[in-house]
C-alpha cells in the first residue's frame, strides 16, 4: 500500500533491485482516480465587487451511472451564489457545472469546502481562495498632545471610507513623541518584495523581538523556533546575492557591488549571531573579510566636492553638476563610515584609516549619521578625542545637499532613518550627549509631514524604540471613555488596538499624568473607493495590445486570450530605485516572457518596438512575475521608460482592474497611482 495525497491522475511506480554486482530496475504507469472526479477551477485571487464563475468538472468513473448530488460552500469573506440540483451521469460520461462567487470583503483567505455524495460514494475536498482588494493600503495617523487632565475625542472620521475587515486601529501613548513600533515591525514582517535591503530588513526585527518583547509591543509572539526558520530563509536569499569577492549586489550576486548595503548586511549577520542565531560561518566570514578589504581602500576613492558652489536668490545650489558631486562625496564617506563602525565592533577596523577619514574627509557628510557611525567607530577602536570632536559636529550638521530639498544622498537614507538610526546607536552604545534627545524632537517634526514610510525607516523607528526601552520618558497615566472604557499608565511607549466601530461610535482620551502625554492614532486598511490619481512626479500609462500588433479597445474578452500589457513611465525628478507594480485583474495571469514555452518575447512587437530589445533596456534593474502582479525595480532618469508582459485570459466572469502604481522606495512619499479603469468581462467559450 502506497500513502498518497487526494489526487486524480497517472502515476509511475518504479522499482529498483540490486546485489554486489547487478541490479535490475522496472517501472510502469498506473492510473489513481476516485470513483467520480471532481476537479475545481479557481482564479488565483479575486477582488471585492468581482463575479467570478467556478467550474466543477465532473467524471464518473465508478462503473455505473451516478445520481450525484453537490454541496459548495465558502467561509468569510466569500459567497457562493446558487446551490446545484442532482446530477444524473452514465459511466464514463463528464460534465461540468458553473458558480457563481462573490467577495464579501476586503481582504482574506477564504475556505472552501466541496462535498459530493452518490449513493454509497461520498467526496470532500477542500480549497482556498485569496481575497484581496483593488485599492493599495493607506494609512493615516493623528498626533495629539495633552497637558494634565486635558482631554479629546479621537477622529472617528480616520476609519470611514475603509474596508472593515481590512481596518486596524493602533493608539501609542508616551510622556514624549511616541514612535509606533507595532505598525513598523508589522510592515517589514509583511513586505512583499526581496531586494537586498528590503530581505534584511525585513528579518532584522526577528533577531530582537522574542515573546516577551512581542507581547509587550502588542504584538503576536512568534516562537524562537520559527524566528529561526525565518531568519534561516533570509540567510539563503542572501546568500544568494552575495558575490564572489563576498559583497552583495542589490537583486542579484550578479548587480552591482553595493558599499553601504553590505556594510548593513554585516551587520545584521553579526546581530543575528550575538542573538544566539545559527549565521552561516562562509556567509559572514566572506561579508566581513570584503568589508575590511574595501574599508582598507576607503581614502583612497573619497572625492573633494566644490567648497563654494554658486547658489540662486533662494540659497539653492544652481549647477545640478554641483549637486551631484557634492551627493558623490556623501555617498562614499557615508559607505566607508558605516563599514568602519561594523569593523569596530569587532575590533576590526584599521584606526589609520579611520583618522584618515576623520581628518580629511568628515566635512563631506550631509547627515549626521554619517559622523555617528565615524564617531562610534572611532569611539570603539580608542580615539576617543576625535570621537567626540565628530559626534559633536553630528549635532550640528543638517540633513541634505539643498534647503528643504526632497535629497536623494545615495546611501538608502531620508531624514527620518538617519535621526532615528542615530538615536538608536547613541543609546546602544550608552553614548550621553546634551543634544541625544534632540534627535527624538526631530523624528517628531518629521513625523508631521510623513504618511508613508521606507523599510529603512521603519527599521530604524523600532531600533530606536527598541533601544531607548522602558527607560524613555517619565511615566504617564491615561483614561479612555464612551465606546470603550480604560485606565492606563506606563513608562516608553504603551500600545492599543481600537475597535473600528468603537472609534465610530466615540472615544475619548484623557491625560490623567502630572506630565504633558503624547498621543498617536494610527488608522490603517483598504479604501472601498478607488484613490484619486496621483502622477505629479511619476507618471505611469498602462496599455494593452492584442499579440499581433494592435490596440486593445475592447473591455471583453474570452478564455485563452493572450494580451500584451505595456507600461509606460516617466519622472519629472531623478529615481533611481523606482518600484512599479502592475497588479492585474482576477480571473487574468501573468505569463513570464523569459519561460513562456509557446510564445517568445522576440516573436512580438507594439507600434514597431520589439520586447525583447524593451526588456533589455539597462534601466530595468529587475522584474517578477507573480501570481497578482507584475513588478519591477527600475532607475527612472526622466526620459519615458517602456516594460512589457504577457497576460493570459483564464476564468470566467466580470472583474475590476486595479490601477497602477508606482514608487521610490526610499523616499516613498513620491508616488504615484494610476487612473481608474472600467471593470472587464471575461467569457467563457465552452458555456452553453
Amino acid at each position: 500500500p502506497l500513502a498518497l495525497p487526494d489526487f486524480n491522475g497517472t502515476l509511475r511506480l518504479m522499482a529498483v533491485a540490486s546485489t554486489a554486482d547487478s541490479y535490475a530496475s522496472k517501472d510502469t504507469e498506473m492510473t489513481v482516480a476516485a470513483p467520480i472526479v471532481a476537479e475545481l477551477a479557481l482564479p488565483r485571487f479575486i477582488a471585492p465587487g468581482d463575479s467570478a464563475t467556478l467550474a466543477l468538472d465532473l467524471s464518473n468513473l465508478s462503473g455505473a451511472e451516478q445520481e450525484i448530488n453537490i454541496k459548495l460552500e465558502a467561509g468569510s469573506p466569500l459567497r457562493i451564489v446558487g446551490s446545484p440540483a442532482p446530477v444524473k451521469l452514465a459511466d464514463k460520461a463528464r460534465t461540468m457545472l458553473r458558480f457563481n462567487v462573490e467577495a464579501t470583503d476586503a481582504y482574506g483567505l477564504a475556505p472552501i469546502k466541496l462535498t459530493l455524495t452518490a449513493g454509497s460514494i461520498r467526496i470532500v475536498r477542500e480549497a482556498a481562495l485569496q481575497v484581496q482588494p483593488l485599492t493599495p493600503l493607506v494609512r493615516e495617523t493623528r498626533r495629539l498632545r495633552l497637558e494634565p487632565e486635558a482631554s479629546v475625542k479621537l477622529d472617528g472620521a480616520l476609519a470611514e471610507g475603509l474596508w472593515p475587515g481590512s481596518t486596524t486601529i493602533g493608539l501609542t501613548l508616551s510622556s514624549q513623541p511616541p514612535i509606533d513600533v507595532r505598525n513598523a515591525v508589522r510592515g517589514l514582517l509583511m513586505y512583499p518584495y526581496g531586494c537586498l535591503e528590503q530581505t534584511t530588513s525585513s528579518a532584522y526585527p526577528l533577531v530582537f523581538i522574542d515573546e516577551a518583547g512581542a507581547q509587550a509591543y502588542g504584538m503576536t509572539p512568534i516562537p524562537r523556533e520559527e524566528r529561526a526558520r525565518r531568519l534561516d530563509l533570509a540567510f539563503g536569499r542572501l546568500a544568494g546575492m552575495q558575490q564572489p569577492q563576498g559583497g552583495f549586489g542589490l537583486w542579484a550576486a550578479s548587480g552591482p557591488y553595493e558599499a553601504w548595503l553590505s556594510a548593513y548586511v554585516s551587520a545584521f549577520l553579526q546581530d543575528a549571531r550575538s542573538a544566539g542565531f545559527a549565521v552561516p560561518e562562509t556567509l559572514q566570514q566572506r561579508s566581513t573579510a570584503h568589508l575590511l578589504e574595501q574599508f582598507q581602500r576607503a581614502p583612497g576613492v573619497q572625492t573633494q566636492p566644490p567648497q563654494q558652489p554658486r547658489r540662486d536668490a533662494n540659497g539653492r545650489i544652481a549647477d545640478y553638476r554641483d549637486v551631484e558631486l557634492l551627493r558623490l562625496a556623501h555617498q562614499r564617506l557615508a559607505d566607508a563610515a558605516h563599514a568602519g563602525y561594523v569593523l569596530a565592533r569587532e575590533q576590526k577596523a584599521p584606526l589609520a584609516t579611520l583618522r584618515t577619514l576623520h581628518d580629511q574627509y568628515r566635512g563631506n557628510a550631509r547627515s549626521p549619521l554619517v559622523l555617528v557611525h565615524l564617531a562610534l567607530a572611532l569611539e570603539l577602536m580608542g580615539d576617543k578625542a576625535r570621537a567626540r570632536v565628530a559626534l559633536d559636529e553630528a549635532f550640528v550638521r543638517p540633513y541634505g545637499l539643498q534647503p528643504g530639498a526632497d535629497d536623494w544622498l545615495g546611501d538608502y537614507g531620508t531624514r527620518i532613518r538617519d535621526h532615528a538610526l542615530a538615536y538608536a546607536l547613541l543609546l546602544r552604545h550608552g553614548v550621553a550627549h546634551p543634544q541625544r534627545e534632540q534627535l527624538m524632537l526631530t523624528l517628531a517634526q518629521d513625523f508631521e509631514r510623513t504618511r508613508y514610510y521606507s523599510t529603512q525607516e521603519r527599521l530604524a523607528l523600532f531600533l530606536a524604540a527598541r533601544a531607548a526601552g522602558g527607560e524613555a520618558g517619565k511615566p504617564w497615566a491615561a483614561a479612555l471613555s464612551g465606546a470603550r472604557s480604560d485606565s492606563l499608565q506606563g513608562q516608553g511607549n504603551g500600545q492599543l488596538t481600537l475597535d473600528a466601530a468603537a472609534l465610530k461610535r466615540g472615544i475619548t482620551l484623557t491625560n490623567k499624568g502630572a506630565q504633558p502625554l503624547f498621543a498617536e492614532l494610527a488608522v490603517q486598511g483598504y479604501p472601498v473607493k478607488p484613490l484619486s490619481p496621483r502622477e505629479d512626479r511619476i507618471a505611469i500609462e498602462r496599455s494593452w495590445w492584442h499579440t499581433d500588433g494592435s490596440a486593445v479597445s475592447e473591455r471583453q474578452f474570452r478564455s485563452g486570450d493572450m494580451l500584451i500589457t505595456r507600461l509606460r513611465i516617466k519622472s519629472t525628478q531623478r529615481v533611481r530605485d523606482a518600484l512599479v507594480v502592475d497588479r492585474i485583474p482576477a480571473g487574468f495571469e501573468v505569463e513570464n516572457l523569459n519561460l513562456t514555452q509557446g510564445a517568445q518575447a522576440s516573436q512580438f512587437q507594439v507600434q514597431g518596438i520589439y520586447i525583447a530589445g524593451a526588456l533589455g533596456d539597462r534601466r530595468i534593474k529587475h522584474s517578477e512575475y507573480r501570481d497578482d502582479r507584475f513588478v519591477a525595480a527600475v532607475d527612472l532618469d526622466g526620459q519615458p521608460l517602456d516594460l512589457y508582459y504577457l497576460l493570459r485570459v483564464v476564468t470566467p466572469g466580470r472583474y475590476g482592474v486595479p490601477p497602477t502604481f508606482a514608487e521610490d522606495m526610499y523616499r516613498p512619499e513620491l508616488r504615484s497611482t494610476g487612473k481608474a479603469e472600467p471593470d472587464i468581462t471575461v467569457l467563457d467559450p465552452r458555456a452553453p
